[in-house]
């Protein structure tokens, strides 16, 4: 789990560059799942983040400070990459109280997507989205492929439906 270690110390780097900046950040998709467990439960392709769109320019100047390299950006978000690793920032943006990405109007957000307190892995506390969003998310994914739901999905909805329970 050689990029799991690699990933991990990712975001910390990640926390120590926003953090001081005044950017907060949420993560989502499977390093969320795994903070909001407290334990790393797989191996991870990327990392995924949610930022303000108002940040969007000041945290790639931070990222380039960092050494994080910016490899594109799709329209609704920016991919980035360091050590061989990549990182995706999908940018949101707020009308009263809805949360939305500007060019995914599919993408329902949640009233509560980023009210949780920081979570804890291993000693290192992120904000991650809340469980019910990141459930939503899979489910809109699923819509807005039209794609049958991969094995890491699967085990991700389980996970996060028993999250919700508990």
């Amino acid at each position: 789990m050689k990029n799991t270690k690699i990933q991990f110390d990712l975001i910390s780097q990640i926390q120590n560059v926003l953090h001081p900046a005044g950017i907060p950040f949420w993560l989502r998709g499977g390093w969320a799942v795994d903070f909001l467990l407290s334990r790393i439960t797989r191996e991870h392709s990327d990392i995924d983040l949610v930022v303000w769109k108002r940040h969007a320019v000041q945290l790639c100047g931070f990222f380039g400070q960092a050494d994080f390299t910016f490899m594109r950006d799709t329209g609704v978000q920016y991919d980035f990459t360091k050590y061989g690793q990549e990182i995706s920032v999908v940018f949101i943006s707020q009308n009263g109280d809805e949360l939305f990405v500007e060019g995914i109007p599919e993408w329902v957000w949640l009233s509560g997507a980023l009210s949780l307190p920081p979570q804890e892995l291993d000693g290192l506390f992120c904000h991650v989205l809340s469980p019910e969003q990141l459930l939503e998310e899979k489910a809109g994914y699923q819509r807005g492929t039209e794609r049958p739901p991969r094995t890491k999905d699967l085990q991700s909805i389980k996970t996060l439906n028993q999250i919700i329970m508990s």
